[in-house]
């Protein structure tokens, strides 16, 4: 009973850093995170109704 009360925690830890470590699927494909776009097609996006620009630059920036 000891040896089990002894290896739980760090059962438990080594379940907690494997579950840390994964990494989604599809995070790795850095291609997909965002499409770049040119000012002409940003001014036709914001012509449209269906689209919202939301700028999240500090104002430092």
């Amino acid at each position: 009973m000891k040896q089990i009360k002894r290896l739980l925690p760090i059962m438990l830890l080594a379940l907690i850093m494997a579950g840390c470590g994964s990494t989604p699927s599809g995070a790795d494909m850095k291609e997909d995170s965002f499409n770049q776009i040119t000012m002409d097609e940003a001014k036709e996006m914001m012509d449209d109704d269906g689209v919202v620009i939301v700028d999240v630059r500090r104002q430092d920036e």
